[in-house]
């Protein structure tokens, strides 16, 4: 059995047609131009409206381009973000160990004064101290 194309040709030039919809043009005593669906009097006459343009594919092609090159700034910039942000959290790690390191010499050099440019000394009293000890003390 052969398929029947002639009902979709008629359902293709329906829809058509469908979309071409009449247009009134009228024009009334004092020359005010009014365009309706519905004709408003025996004098209205019918314009033929065309269907809407389509933009060119070009132009869908080179906004497509511009959203793909905003779209890779964005990426960019939230890389350099996340990279500068990664270089300000290393830093800050960076200057607490200084600041550990300085405060552990300091207390080495108060109470014992001969092994504190020993880094294995420094070491161990920092594991003597535990994580939250690391408070300069009031002089």
């Amino acid at each position: 059995m052969k398929p029947s194309y002639i009902p979709l040709i008629a359902l293709a030039f329906a829809a058509v047609t469908a979309h071409a919809q009449k247009v009134y043009k009228h024009v009334d005593d004092k020359g005010n131009v009014t365009y309706s669906q519905t004709p408003p009097a025996n004098d209205a006459k019918v314009v033929n409206v065309p269907p809407p343009r389509r933009e060119p594919s070009s132009t869908s092609h080179q906004r497509n381009e511009e959203f793909r090159a905003l779209q890779q700034a964005e990426r960019e910039r939230r890389r350099l973000e996340f990279e500068r942000r990664q270089a300000e959290q290393r830093e800050a790690q960076q200057e607490a160990k200084r600041k550990r390191d300085e405060a552990l010499q300091a207390e080495c050099q108060r109470n014992r004064g001969t092994d504190c440019n020993d880094p294995a000394a420094l070491a161990r009293m920092e594991a003597e101290r535990g994580p939250n000890q690391y408070r300069p003390r009031a002089r």
